[in-house]
């Protein structure tokens, strides 16, 4: 059936984004070298910090899904709930891997969707916008080996950092600029739904930004000074400051 087929979409990795989100309570020290180096430093409480502020305990955007199928009982969260556990111990979705209870709903989800004026990709949007934010806690948890200790950035790298985190939507495939899921623009009341993950990669880009930031103008954090040392590519890193290359996730037709 063409509504199931959609279902059969799986998700990419999404291990690949070196990126890590700061706090204001973080103490991360960020120490200006004297040759365009700046060295980061990040506590194993740094780290925990860091995955807090990934989180999403409210789950504003599955409440608002579930808002618009009331007559579904027990709402999306089985359904939800399962696409989650199936990414976090997979980083794919298989529809047919399904309970049968959640695969119910997920038929009632994508009739009724329709039936509201909501097409496919956006239902798959909204789908996968109720599991943000775990993908983001779960490209943190993969990245912890890389960011607890020390490493090295040129200024050039850590430009490039920010340019990870501030992308991470596109790898998902949602373009939050134009109103976009897989190129495919998503209606006022789908990006209604998706306000709350909007709101929180819009916070998380803010506070990670804030050690790169401060290593391009130059200006230390948490006591860092002058140092030097390390060659500017990252702990662990591809030679670019970067603990891994891009990764992403969404759900498409087949």
């Amino acid at each position: 059936m063409k509504l199931r087929r959609i279902a059969a979409a799986t998700l990419a990795s999404v291990l690949g984004l070196s990126t890590v989100l700061v706090p204001q309570a973080s103490a991360v020290t960020v120490q200006i070298g004297n040759s365009n180096l700046c060295r980061f430093a990040f506590t194993e409480q740094d780290f925990n910090l860091l995955v807090a502020a990934a989180a999403d305990p409210d789950k504003a955007t599955l409440q608002r899904l579930n808002a618009l199928f009331p007559t579904i009982e027990g709402g999306l969260n089985l359904l939800v709930s399962e696409v989650e556990a199936q990414i976090l111990a997979s980083n794919n979705f298989d529809s047919t891997k399904l309970s049968e209870a959640a695969d119910s709903d997920f038929d009632r989800y994508l009739t009724q969707g329709l039936g509201l004026g909501f097409t496919q990709n956006e239902l798959m949007a909204m789908l996968l916008g109720a599991v943000m934010s775990p993908l983001l806690v779960k490209v943190l948890n993969s990245q912890k080996g890389v960011l607890v200790g020390s490493f090295h950035l040129t200024k050039g790298n850590a430009q490039n950092w920010i340019d990870i985190i501030a992308d991470a939507p596109k790898g998902f495939g949602f373009d939050f600029a134009r109103n976009t899921y897989l190129d495919q623009p998503l209606s006022d009341a789908t990006m209604n739904v998706l306000a709350p993950s909007i709101a929180i990669h819009a916070n998380l880009l803010d506070a990670y930004s804030t050690p790169f930031e401060a290593c391009i103008a130059g200006t230390p954090i948490n006591g860092g000074g002058g140092g030097n040392g390390g060659d500017g590519n990252g702990n662990g890193g591809d030679g670019n400051g970067n603990g891994g290359g891009r990764g992403g996730s969404s759900f498409g037709s087949s």
